[in-house]
């Protein structure tokens, strides 16, 4: 004997949307709540979850809920590296501006070139490196290497302003001349 195909009704998806609701919040006796909910027996609830796929649908919607939060914690980990890029990149300025007379040159520019494709690695854009698991080859483009050259020529006229400032607050006995 075959089983007729029951049509799904408006009755039905509510039934199953609190089904799926109750699933996820973590309840016991999904079935029975959802069965004393619509006036029904639970091996009626039983059926309609058998006949209308709801346990499937019931993966589908937390698949999802899953890519969705492992999308936003991608993209919060995003924002929090470019963050700590950026703050990392400020302070070696920094820290290279105060020592800057007495040590010439403590960061050389490869240092930032190198701080800048740590930077786009972590940001996922492209850079030399290649990734061999997905067969994606990417490399560095030419304006990438432009950006990279301008920002490292700007710190190097940054570090020569630093030094040049430096000498002009340091007075003949090497004492601080700006109050």
């Amino acid at each position: 004997m075959s089983k007729k195909k029951r049509r799904e009704t408006q009755r039905h998806k509510k039934a199953m949307n609190m089904y799926i609701k109750l699933k996820i919040e973590g309840n016991k006796d999904v079935e029975k709540q959802v069965a004393d909910t619509f006036g029904v027996k639970e091996k009626t609830v039983r059926n309609w979850k058998s006949d209308f796929k709801w346990d499937e649908k019931y993966e589908e919607k937390q698949r999802e809920a899953n890519r969705k939060a492992l999308e936003k914690l991608a993209e919060e980990i995003e924002k929090q590296n470019i963050r700590m890029i950026e703050k990392a990149i400020e302070n070696l300025r920094r820290a290279e501006m105060n020592v800057v007379g007495s040590l010439d040159g403590f960061f050389s520019p490869k240092d930032y070139e190198t701080m800048v494709k740590i930077y786009l690695l972590l940001t996922g854009r492209a850079t030399e490196r290649i990734e061999t698991n997905n067969q994606t080859s990417l490399e560095l483009t030419e304006k990438d290497k432009e950006t990279i050259e301008k920002f490292s020529k700007n710190i190097i006229v940054d570090i020569e302003n630093a030094k040049i400032e430096g000498l002009e607050e340091v007075g003949e006995n090497g004492e601080n001349t700006k109050n």
